[in-house]
């Protein structure tokens, strides 16, 4: 099964099943143009259950998931929750890369990783650690994030939109596309569109209903060439999923830090 194949890659990261002109949408980070070549165009097209591949180079991220909320806290517990630490103004300004290496697989494997477990397998003291992750989180580099399967979020329905928006308003829509709640991931990519987008909805007649929303949203400026409505996940962020989208197991971790 094709599905199989790519899930068997360490570069996919997500991967869903949809209905449409494409079977499968994989999301798939690599360190460099090479080793995606690698995986495209040699590795997959050995494989007689792989008949198509397309490839949409990503550009730029406009809205990445880890920004999206369920709305539900009330203000007072959002002010309740402890900000990042910046870094010290004693912490080293760059962090090494095998120390990051280390740092991102403890923390893909488990988000909760302690500094002391962390600093016994680096060989380093755990306000190093500490250290380390203030400045990669300071400088984006490393992002902690919750997810959760969507049949507990009220929005079971999952669907792709490619678009083409006159490139001098991709960046303009950037806030309007933020303000709709449905809107889970929004990219700038190089192919036949210039822009995709992943959404949550409420129902699957949303799908139509949200293209409406959007065209009123961002005035006309955007026109949908294709969608793809999710009828089942296959992977999150490494996550291989089961059908209701829960998380069924956790693989070692990234093949390299600099492809998260």
């Amino acid at each position: 099964m094709a599905g199989e194949v790519l899930e068997a890659e360490a570069e996919v990261l997500t991967l869903d099943y949809t209905a449409g002109r494409r079977d499968i949408i994989a999301a798939v980070g690599t360190s460099d143009m090479h080793a995606l070549s690698a995986l495209t165009l040699d590795r997959l097209h050995q494989r007689d259950v792989i008949t198509r591949v397309r490839t949409h180079l990503v550009t730029e991220y406009l809205l990445q998931g880890d920004s999206w909320r369920l709305d539900i806290l009330t203000d007072a517990e959002i002010r309740s929750i402890p900000v990042a630490r910046a870094p010290r103004a004693r912490a080293a300004r760059s962090v090494s890369d095998t120390l990051a290496q280390i740092l991102f697989e403890e923390l893909y494997h488990d988000g909760r990783a302690s500094t002391g477990h962390i600093a016994e397998r680096a060989g380093v003291s755990t306000q190093t650690v500490a250290d380390a992750i203030s400045t990669l989180r300071h400088s984006g580099r490393l992002i902690l994030r919750t997810d959760v399967a969507r049949v507990y979020t009220g929005w079971p329905v999952s669907a792709w939109y490619f678009l083409q928006v006159p490139a001098s308003a991709i960046h303009l829509l950037t806030q309007r596309l933020g303000e709709m709640h449905e809107v889970r991931l929004a990219a700038a990519i190089s192919s036949e569109y210039n822009l995709a987008m992943a959404v949550w909805l409420r129902d699957l007649p949303d799908v139509n209903r949200f293209e409406t929303l959007l065209e009123k949203a961002i005035g006309g400026a955007a026109v949908v060439r294709d969608r793809a409505v999710v009828i089942r996940p296959g992977t999150h962020l490494g996550r291989s999923l089961d059908n209701s989208g829960f998380a069924t197991k956790i693989p070692p971790g990234p093949h390299r830090f600099d492809s998260m």
